[in-house]
């Protein structure tokens, strides 16, 4: 597994007004500043103005490469691919693949470029030992970024990227 110890990664670019080492500082705060007696109203704020700065992070995160937010989920099979989707056959016919294991892509943000899957972002409480192995059954590249978004200091990011094996998991193409 690649690390890349990017200190101006795409969440240390500036926010518009606000800078991206103030905005994970704010969410650190938020998270760890929230009391039980607050009331919902509160409390609804603090998360709302959480989420909005996650967001800001992971778009910003996106434009750096090219990539947009996706509006829709999709697997590992799909990014892979680089495809728009891709449908699994099942007993009830055929479903769309979104799926990832828990594990392996905690948090996820889906990535697309060109309406194609490009790649995802998860963050994680704990990188498990065999992300590599995982990663490269599915085809495709793991690689652990600095900055996570999601819980600031708690969490690690692992960026998926489609693997150099074009012909997708394995070697095979749906």
């Amino acid at each position: 597994m690649r690390y890349i110890p990017n200190p101006t990664s795409a969440c240390n670019r500036a926010l518009n007004a606000l800078e991206t080492a103030a905005a994970l500082a704010r969410i650190a705060h938020l998270l760890h500043g929230a009391s039980i007696d607050e009331r919902f109203h509160a409390q609804h704020a603090r998360w709302t103005e959480i989420r909005a700065l996650q967001r800001r992070c992971a778009e910003d995160f996106g434009a750096a490469r090219g990539w947009r937010l996706s509006r829709s989920e999709f697997g590992p099979r799909t990014l892979a691919l680089q495809r728009r989707r891709v449908y699994l056959k099942t007993g009830i016919g055929l479903l769309p693949e979104w799926s990832w294991p828990h594990i392996y892509a905690d948090h996820p943000y889906h990535y697309r470029a060109a309406g194609r899957a490009a790649g995802l972002v998860a963050h994680v409480y704990a990188v498990p030992g065999d992300i590599d192995v995982w990663a490269e059954e599915q085809g495709l590249r793991a690689s652990l970024l600095p900055g996570s978004w999601w819980f600031p200091g708690a969490t690690q990011i692992v960026l998926y990227e489609p693997g150099s094996d074009v012909g997708g998991p394995r070697g095979l193409r749906p």
